[in-house]
This record gives structure tokens, C-alpha cells and sequence, in this order.
């Protein structure tokens, strides 16, 4: 049996095998069927540019993507440190989204550069009638000329005719102007909402089901009246609010809510209020989820205090009706309380060595017990606890970790597994020789992860020869060691870890050094590097020579700081200075 005898079926399950610059080339311009074949396979799946190198990246635009206008379904791009300025090199292949005649599904990651951002908001005007979900993250708020304002893009967004699905991580977002009738699920990850402007949202997307916003602004002194929207299933946000009922008056204009996601700050809603809130206008809750933090009385004893939260979470509406199960956590060395839900329903969780906590949870079940949610997970010196085992808190889903102190046997038995591990953020302030053995250990325990980065208050001498390269770990491709006490590194430490196996593995480097051969060493002898940020440092007397070299400085006392970013890949061009300053510089390596 030969390659072109098999089904067109299994083909597109072998497809999805391959990287897709390596399908492309190995496949693409076999025959017409190959071709009609992988545009099959567009149709269905994501045309993800995440981590892809530059070189890789300007083929695809270049040879192949024209090729497949009428086929991609959906597009992946991301300006993240993995691919810097990779909109930037889409742009500059003169490709337009519009072009995409079938697009149903757009995921951006945009960048600092202005121009570029300017750039991907004029191209929302010409998406695809057919597109049904957008994603759209920008690292800084749009900019803006004299009158210029981006609501005429949020308009655009809202008209789009079959677009069910939106997510917006954008700086002060406004309220479009215009009524979309095919959005139901919204998320919005910036800003701050006041009761008028969430009254513009609901009346402007009135079919919206699922809603998650960052937060609500409940003034008592506000006289908005919002509309009901019957429609809403899901809400998720944060409640700024001074008194209960404020709460109440804002969910009862939702009466066929389902699922109840809500933080507050400074505001603990008591249990019995809370039971009135949901029995008088949310008769159709199925889930709820909450955390809420309040700041105890000092004069008065923590634990008794704590029994009189949980007191009226303890009756058969929560414990049997609902099977809501309430939990309490408290520092000691910290003015918060915070009463929450079980299992554990939000993706960051602030891990401190003295956390105490008391729940009413009455059933042994791992479901009630989970911190599953928890993706994020910032752990502060836990070397000194000795009761942490008796904590019971486990989190089994961790994506990203900082640490910032030793580690003990019962802190990693709160943590008994780091299959998910990412990015792992290490946080070092003396020479303690426990430390190279204790990382070693967490990188043998992480098998997936990505990105390594050093906080250190070490020099970097010691830190090179003591830790660097002794460290050892076959999934770590992202170096980050750029400290805030600027931690200049010369060209020996440079050169200990661009031949350390961490070095010579790395793809992406951030670090701060002493001068620009540094840069260029780093660039010879790692092999594998394809992005590179590097900050160095010069005298104010030197700086007019910097700058003729394409540099621009940021000016600190008697120092300049040269920021810039280095991808690593063939590019004829020498250099490629963007419009916000950023020096961009391509290496023919």
C-alpha cells in the first residue's frame, strides 16, 4: 500500500501529526488532491501561529497562505514573548483578514507598537460575515490622534452579523453604540463598569447569555434603572459595593440566572442575606461561587469571629437544598478574611505560611475538597511552617508558580503533582546550598515546563557558577533573568550560560548585561535562540553614539537603559525599527 491509496479520511488524521509549516511542506503541491486535502483540514482547524519561529512564519505568509484565503477557518496570532512582533510581520506581507473569505473563528495577541494596533483595530472593519468568535488582547490602551476614538471599532465588532462569541482584553473599552443580534457569550477583561454603561451593554447586546466583565460599580447614589435581560445564564464579576442590597437590586433585573460567579473586596455579604438574595430573585440558581474578603475586628478574637461568618452557611438551604459548602481562610499576619465557596472556584490562590482555615464542609468528598481551578499559584515563605500538613489544600492543576523562599516536605505535599507546570518564577536571596538541590528536584517533578524565571539577589557570578548551569531540565525553553535590582550580567557569565544545558536548549532569553558584545556572544553560541530582550546599560557620555547605532535610550540618573528585542531568525533586512521605539534587530544566523 502506498501514501496516495489511503482514504481521504485517514489522510486528515495524519494530518494532524504535523506541525503546519511542516505540513505544508512536506505535503502542500504533491497533487491537486493533496491540496484540496489540506484545505479540507483548514476548514476544521486552527491555523495557530503561537511559537512559531520568524523564518517559519514569513514562509507560510509568503508561499502558502495566499493558497488558502477560501479555506482557514481559524487564525491564531500572538505579538507574546514566544513570537514578538509577529503582527507586525503579517502585516507586512500586505495580508487583510477580510482576504479570508470563510473565517469563523480570529484570536489576536496584539503588541505595544501603536501602529500595528492602529493597524489590527482598521482591519476589524473587514472580518468575515461568517466570523462567530473573536478574541482580541492588547497589552497597551489603543492610541489615538486628535478625535479619534475606538468605539467606531467596538461598533464594528457589534455589527458583525453572526458573531456569538467575544473576548476583549482591551483599556477603557467603551459600550458600542450599536444592537447586536447574534452575541450571547461576552468576556471583558479590563476596566471597571458603573451601572450606566452596564445598562448601554444590555440594551445594546440584548440576547447575551453568558457575561464576564472584571467588575461593577454599585453607588448607591446612582439612579439607573437597569433593564431586565431574561436572557442571561452566566454572570462572572466583581461587586463594588458598599451595602448588600446594592447586590440585590443588580441580580434581581436577572431573574433566569443559573451560574453566579462573584468576587468582593471589603464587603462580606452575611449568609443570610445572601440566602434572601438568591430565594427572593434567583429561583433558577444552579451554581454558585464566590469569594469574599472583609477585614476583621482586631479587637476582637480572630476564630470566634471567623464561627460567626460561617454560622449562617450551616442550614439545610445551603448544606441540603443546594449543596453549598462554605469555607473560611485567614493569615495571621495579614488584616483579611476571606470566605469562599468549595470546591474552590477561581484560578489564583495567595499561598502564605501561617493560612489557617475552618470550613462546614460535613462530607468527605474530593469534589467539595478541590482547588482544581487553581492555575496560578503564588506561594510566600514557606520553609518556617510546620502545620501545613494539616492544612487540606491540594492543587493539582498548577500552570504557573512563584515561589520565593525553600521549600519543605509539607509544602510539596500540597502540591502533589507539577504535571501542568509552565512557568515557574523562583525567587532567591542568599547563597543557602539547599536551593540548587530543591529546584533541581521541582524541575524532575515539571515535564511540561516552558518558561524558567530567576528573581535573585545573588550576583550573577554566583548565580551562574552555583546554579545555572548545574540545573538541568528537557522541557525548559524560556530564560528569564532580568531583575528588578538589575543584575548586570558580563561576557564570562554570559558565556557560562549560553554553554550550560538550560543555555544551550534555550529559545527565548530575557537578561540584562553589561555591554553590547554580550548580545552578540549570546546570539553566536545558543544555538537554539530565536527571541532575545535584552537591557544594557552605557554612560550619559556614550549615549549619542548608541543612539546613532539605533538604540533608544531611557534615561535613569547618570545611566541609560537600552531596551530592545533581538529575534533571532534569517532575514535580509539588517534592521527593522518600529514606531514606539522598540529596536528590533534580525540575525542571519
Amino acid at each position: 500500500m502506498n501514501f496516495e491509496s489511503l482514504a481521504n479520511e485517514l489522510l486528515l488524521d495524519i494530518f494532524d501529526y504535523y506541525y503546519v509549516i511542516d505540513l505544508l511542506r512536506t505535503f502542500f503541491g504533491l497533487n491537486i488532491r493533496i491540496n484540496n486535502l489540506i484545505g479540507k483540514y483548514f476548514q476544521s482547524r486552527v491555523m495557530d501561529f503561537r511559537s512559531m519561529s520568524k523564518h517559519d512564519f514569513d514562509i507560510i505568509c509568503r508561499d502558502y497562505l495566499p493558497s488558502f484565503f477560501d479555506s482557514v477557518s481559524a487564525i491564531h496570532l500572538s505579538d507574546d514573548g514566544a513570537t514578538p512582533h509577529q503582527l507586525f510581520c503579517f502585516l507586512s506581507h500586505n495580508i487583510s483578514f477580510h482576504q479570508f473569505t470563510h473565517l469563523r473563528s480570529l484570536t489576536l495577541h496584539c503588541g505595544p507598537c501603536k501602529s500595528v494596533q492602529k493597524s489590527i483595530l482598521s482591519e476589524l472593519c473587514h472580518l468575515s460575515s461568517d466570523l462567530t468568535d473573536l478574541s482580541l488582547t492588547f497589552d497597551d490602551k489603543p492610541y489615538f490622534h486628535g478625535e479619534e476614538s475606538i468605539l467606531p471599532f467596538v461598533n464594528s465588532i457589534w455589527s458583525l452579523p453572526n458573531l456569538t462569541k467575544c473576548y476583549l482584553c482591551i483599556e477603557d473599552l467603551p459600550v458600542s453604540t450599536i444592537v447586536s443580534l447574534s452575541l450571547t457569550d461576552l468576556t471583558i477583561k479590563r476596566g471597571s463598569y458603573s451601572l450606566d454603561k452596564i445598562s448601554l451593554l444590555f440594551k445594546h447586546t440584548p440576547h447575551l447569555k453568558n457575561l464576564t466583565i472584571p467588575s461593577v460599580q454599585l453607588n448607591p447614589d446612582n439612579q439607573i434603572e437597569l433593564p431586565v435581560v431574561p436572557s442571561l445564564n452566566m454572570l462572572n464579576t466583581i461587586f463594588i459595593a458598599s451595602e448588600e442590597n446594592m447586590v440585590a437590586k443588580f441580580v434581581e433585573k436577572m431573574p433566569n440566572l443559573c451560574h453566579l460567579t462573584f468576587r468582593t473586596f471589603g464587603l462580606c455579604i452575611d449568609g443570610h442575606q445572601l440566602e434572601k438574595i438568591i430565594g427572593q430573585n434567583l429561583p433558577n440558581l444552579k451554581v454558585l461561587e464566590f469569594r469574599m474578603s472583609l477585614t476583621p475586628d482586631r479587637h476582637l478574637d480572630i476564630k470566634t469571629q471567623v464561627d460567626r461568618l460561617l454560622e449562617p452557611f450551616q442550614n439545610p438551604f445551603w448544606i441540603d437544598e443546594h449543596r453549598w459548602f462554605i469555607q473560611c481562610h485567614w493569615i495571621s499576619s495579614m488584616d483579611n478574611v476571606y470566605l469562599y465557596t468549595l470546591p474552590y472556584a477561581f484560578d489564583y490562590f495567595d499561598f502564605h505560611q501561617s493560612l489557617q482555615s475552618k470550613s462546614i464542609l460535613i462530607y468527605d468528598d474530593d469534589f467539595y475538597q478541590s482547588y482544581n481551578h487553581v492555575h496560578d499559584l503564588i506561594v510566600h515563605s514557606p520553609s518556617e511552617q510546620n502545620g501545613l500538613d494539616l492544612i487540606n489544600i491540594r492543587f493539582n492543576n498548577v500552570r504557573y508558580l512563584l515561589i520565593d523562599s525553600l521549600l519543605n516536605n509539607h509544602f510539596l505535599s500540597i502540591i502533589p503533582n507539577l504535571n501542568h507546570l509552565v512557568y515557574l518564577d523562583i525567587t532567591i536571596f542568599n547563597n543557602d546550598p539547599r536551593y540548587k538541590s530543591q529546584l533541581q528536584n521541582l524541575l524532575n517533578r515539571a515535564p511540561r515546563l516552558y518558561s524558567l524565571r530567576f528573581g535573585t539577589g545573588m550576583s550573577p557570578s554566583k548565580f551562574c557558577e552555583k546554579l545555572v548551569i548545574n540545573l538541568r531540565s528537557s522541557s525548559v525553553r524560556r530564560l528569564i533573568l532580568r531583575d528588578v535590582r538589575r543584575q548586570w550580567y558580563n561576557n564570562l557569565q554570559c558565556a557560562l550560560l549560553s554553554h550550560s544545558s538550560l543555555g544551550e536548549q534555550c529559545e527565548i532569553l530575557e537578561i540584562d548585561v553589561e555591554n553590547e558584545t554580550c548580545i552578540y556572544d549570546l546570539v553566536d553560541s545558543m544555538v537554539n535562540l530565536r527571541a532575545l530582550y535584552v537591557r544594557s546599560w552605557i554612560t550619559s557620555a556614550n549615549s549619542a553614539t548608541e543612539n546613532a547605532a539605533g538604540f533608544v535610550p531611557y534615561y535613569d540618573n547618570n545611566e541609560v537603559i537600552k531596551t530592545f528585542v533581538m529575534i533571532t531568525d534569517e532575514e535580509e533586512n539588517a534592521d527593522a525599527l518600529l514606531t514606539d521605539g522598540t529596536s528590533t534587530r534580525f540575525f542571519d544566523l
